[in-house]
């Protein structure tokens, strides 16, 4: 849920952020602050975060705001976060396990247009 500091998987021998660089993460809906959790995965290098909501929840979103941010909370933030619902985050998640089921490790590319 990347509410603590992110670890490279097991089996990978180096550093979270040799792993995570250049990667979108996809994280669980946690017990902290998005700002932590945001935090955490710019930490190790990674472009994106996508939260995927709590099990259960309407498909109406949460607002993934900062406390404080009037008083300059979260400025030291520069990645860019989405919350997907967790039907939609389930689903994205068996479909990159189905491309690879042995890794143990969900990765995909991401294409947008610049």
């Amino acid at each position: 849920d990347a509410c603590s500091e992110l670890r490279a998987p097991p089996g990978f021998e180096g550093e979270a952020a040799a792993y995570y660089e250049g990667r979108v993460i996809l994280a669980a809906r946690g017990s902290c602050l998005f700002l932590q959790k945001l935090h955490h995965i710019q930490r190790v290098g990674a472009v994106a975060a996508l939260v995927i909501n709590h099990e259960g929840s309407k498909r109406e979103l949460q607002v993934m705001t900062c406390p404080l941010q009037e008083r300059g909370a979260g400025r030291d933030v520069h990645i860019p976060a989405v919350m997907i619902t967790s039907e939609d985050g389930l689903r994205l998640l068996a479909h990159l396990r189905e491309s690879d089921p042995a890794a143990g490790v969900v990765t995909a590319r991401v294409f947008a247009a610049q």
